[in-house]
């Protein structure tokens, strides 16, 4: 599997680091550790071969410098979410949200129909991949 990277500096947040397969944006990383992001890609994807950047990740980073400047939402960004159970149905949750709106961790936790989970729901936007795209 093929992971490109693109790094952009932006005025509002520094640097950004987005890496993608063929599929779409698998991480957005809201500093410029390369070391790090490798780390954590490779224990999710171990086979992975690091390569410049794609035309994807350019333009991912594109719309999302936009949107930090006040641009539309990056919403049509292609994403890949990783499949880790609960997790991946709060953040599919968190896209449902109309943009502009907000919700308490215990709303989210009574929509993927887990109303006592509101402490996972906020661990899993602590660890959320692509911040920015998933709200």
């Amino acid at each position: 599997m093929h992971i490109h990277v693109s790094r952009l500096r932006t005025a509002l947040l520094g640097t950004i680091q987005v890496a993608g397969t063929f599929q779409g944006v698998v991480k957005i990383q809201l500093d410029d550790d390369g070391d790090r992001l490798r780390e954590e890609l490779l224990e999710q994807y171990p086979d992975a071969a690091f390569k410049r950047p794609s035309s994807m990740t350019v333009e991912a980073g594109r719309v999302l410098r936009a949107y930090l400047r006040g641009g539309e939402n990056p919403s049509d960004v292609p994403i890949v979410l990783p499949d880790v159970g609960f997790r991946t149905r709060v953040w599919r949750q968190l896209q449902r949200i109309p943009w502009g709106q907000v919700r308490t961790y215990g709303g989210v936790a009574r929509a993927v129909r887990k109303p006592r989970a509101a402490r996972a729901v906020g661990q899993a936007c602590g660890c959320n991949p692509l911040p920015l795209v998933v709200p």
